[in-house]
């Protein structure tokens, strides 16, 4: 697989371009390269690998941002149970148990994922 040495100077700019702007339009003008070449460079299996690969990368750093912040969130939900107004007190359970309850589903299915690889590599290996 290339790295991001591997790809030309105009590649690197708009892989860059891709990585900080919202859409394709704005890519492209920030690169200095028109739509077509993005997507060109997009179809482009090694280019749409470091492509992948880089933006896999800032979601991580975005996910890990977001666990540093949720200790915080959990604290102030776990003030508004205490809360005088009782509508603050039902909203803060109401965002809590759908939380858990999106959390507990999302567990599950992560461990059906594994028990199905776990099944497929045990198949694999016969």
């Amino acid at each position: 697989m290339r790295q991001r040495g591997d790809l030309s100077e105009r590649q690197r700019k708009a892989l860059d371009a891709l990585l900080a702007t919202p859409t394709i339009t704005a890519a492209a003008e920030r690169a200095g390269v028109g739509r077509a070449t993005l997507y060109r460079y997009m179809g482009d299996a090694d280019f749409a690998a470091v492509y992948r690969e880089e933006r896999a990368a800032l979601v991580d750093q975005a996910v890990a941002g977001l666990q540093k912040l949720s200790i915080g969130a959990v604290s102030v939900l776990e003030r508004n149970f205490q809360a005088e107004n009782r509508h603050v007190q039902l909203r803060a359970a109401r965002t809590a148990l759908e939380f858990m309850f999106k959390a507990t589903e999302l567990y599950d299915i992560e461990e059906r994922l594994r028990a199905l690889e776990s099944k497929d590599d045990d198949e694999q290996s016969c």
